[in-house]
């Protein structure tokens, strides 16, 4: 827990320290179409510096804050903290700015952008297909839009500070954090747009993915309490949970790997666990240490299914621009390249 009081200081300081400023002319995006990682930097709270890097997989060229180089040099916004991939379209949540910004995924352009500010400050993004949209805001609500028009269709009541959302079958399930003393995931009926089930897990649920068989519920836990959190496999036929495993050191972030694995962000670094009948591979298969030296910390995880490769987000000091490092499943690390501030999530564009 030292090290989590530590972790929390240093993020709340930093929250309020200006960044450097780059003098450094930003070229233009090249418009590749490649495959490439996408790493969307939240910046500093309240200091509108939220980024976008694009990691080319082809040349392994790197290209920083490519949306001001897109958009003559506009601000992308305040706190991004997500990013779905549809087609050539990415859609990006910007919190603070209370926006879905809409860009061209090749060059960056922006394509619009939807303003959430009467619906709360956006958090996850779950978008079915180009003709259905949904995200999370913390005025506890499901916002449902359209992609194309980019219209706000309508919303349904969720749980407490929901989070994480992602589609199964014919529903949605999102987690219900509540700032860390929620214990729900909602289940929503896609056809209808009503919640249909609450769904009891740990405490603080915040992170949810799917593997196309069951949905996997990351609940980090109390902070205040013995750190440990828990994984809840959840049928989307049954709607239960029917499978549990508890996490230690408050389990955050988490990415769905091949052969039935999920990797797992925790305090110590990142949890190998074995998917089917929920057990651990390797409680550190990846020390956090490896990642940071300054504070042992891993802030975000994406897997490359076609190179086998896992990307861990570096957030360095939390203020300065941060790296991406690249390790195989052997904990042997490859490569890395810089990114922006606080890289919060990384999405692999194919």
């Amino acid at each position: 827990m030292k090290k989590l009081f530590l972790l929390t200081a240093v993020v709340l300081l930093f929250t309020f320290v200006s960044c450097k400023n780059d003098n450094n002319p930003v070229d233009p995006p090249n418009g590749s179409t490649n495959r490439s990682i996408v790493v969307i930097n939240e910046g500093l709270f309240s200091q509108n510096n939220s980024s976008i890097t694009n990691y080319n997989l082809e040349d392994k060229s790197v290209e920083n804050d490519v949306y001001s180089a897109a958009n003559s040099n506009a601000k992308l916004g305040d706190t991004a903290n997500d990013l779905v991939i549809v087609g050539d379209k990415g859609y990006i949540s910007v919190d603070q700015s209370y926006k879905i910004e809409i860009v061209n995924i090749n060059t960056f352009k922006s394509l619009g952008m939807i303003d959430l500010t009467n619906y709360g400050e956006p958090r996850h993004l779950c978008l079915i297909d180009s003709t259905a949209g949904y995200i999370t805001t913390y005025n506890d609500i499901v916002v449902r839009f359209d992609p194309k028009t980019l219209q706000i269709i309508g919303t349904v009541d969720v749980g407490s500070k929901p989070e994480g959302i992602v589609n199964l079958g014919n529903n949605l399930f999102v987690a219900n954090s509540g700032w860390g003393v929620g214990n729900t995931v909602s289940v929503i009926d896609i056809s209808s747009f009503t919640v249909k089930k609450e769904i009891t897990v740990k405490v603080n649920p915040q992170t949810i993915v799917e593997d196309g068989i069951n949905v996997y519920v990351i609940s980090t836990g109390s902070y205040s309490g013995d750190g440990y959190g828990m994984i809840s496999e959840i049928s989307p036929s049954s709607l239960t949970v029917t499978d549990t495993l508890p996490i230690a050191k408050n389990p955050g972030k988490a990415a769905v790997a091949s052969n039935n694995q999920l990797l797992v962000i925790n305090g110590d670094g990142l949890v190998q666990v074995q998917t089917g009948e929920l057990k651990i591979i390797k409680e550190t298969l990846i020390p956090g240490s490896s990642v940071n030296s300054l504070f042992a910390v891993i802030y975000s995880v994406t897997y490359d299914a076609k190179d086998d490769l896992i990307y861990l987000g570096n957030p360095k000091d939390f203020a300065q621009n941060g790296d991406v490092a690249i390790f195989d499943f052997s904990g042997n690390e490859k490569s890395r390249f810089d990114v922006g501030i606080n890289p919060g999530t990384i999405v692999i564009k194919n």
